[in-house]
């Protein structure tokens, strides 16, 4: 009895077939999944969802994100390189720019990440109604997590210590729906 058995190896899919009881195996074929660039999207998107669950336990342990800094984030996880605000990002390394600026009452950080394609990721996360943030016109209206990115292959990407980027700097401007909403479900 033969079983169709099939595992990922790097960025490609393998299909094998497996002989009932037996070990050999033998290839059927191996198909590529999705191109590199939305790869390297995918990737910062990933590094940036992580870096957003950390930040959010950091602000339910101390109610507000005044601690979320580089420092402090490193010591709940040591896999993102943690990036001071306005340095600018590589897109290697697993670097995330985090700033709680431009809220002094610290319920805003903003999350920011570079891609090998050369987009700029953002995430926001607005953790109570009563941000700054939300009144400062930046296009960020209620509280909850936003996502952004610049698409015009910036060749810098950081986290402005002065709180969100505008929407108008942004490719398409923030959105509530996730990055599904971006340039990331197409093709270049």
């Amino acid at each position: 009895m033969m079983r169709l058995v099939k595992y990922l190896s790097g960025p490609a899919l393998a299909l094998v077939l497996a002989a009932g009881g037996s070990t050999s195996y033998s290839l059927v074929g191996s198909f590529s999944i999705g191109n590199s660039r939305l790869s390297g999207d995918k990737a910062a998107q990933a590094d940036l969802e992580t870096a957003l669950r950390v930040a959010m336990a950091q602000h339910r342990q101390f109610h507000n994100f005044s601690q979320a800094g580089p420092p402090e984030l490193e010591q709940f996880n040591s896999s993102i390189k943690w990036v001071e605000p306005d340095a600018d990002l590589m897109p290697t390394n697993r670097q995330v720019g985090v700033s709680n600026g431009g809220d002094n009452t610290n319920q805003t950080v903003t999350l920011a990440a570079v891609s090998t394609t050369g987009t700029c990721w953002y995430l926001v996360d607005v953790a109570s109604s009563n941000s700054e943030t939300l009144t400062a016109h930046l296009g960020i209206r209620s509280a909850g997590v936003w996502y952004g990115y610049q698409d015009d292959d910036a060749t810098t990407c950081n986290t402005p210590d002065s709180g969100p980027p505008t929407a108008s700097s942004l490719s398409g401007g923030w959105s509530k729906k996730g990055f599904s909403h971006s340039k990331n479900t197409r093709a270049k």
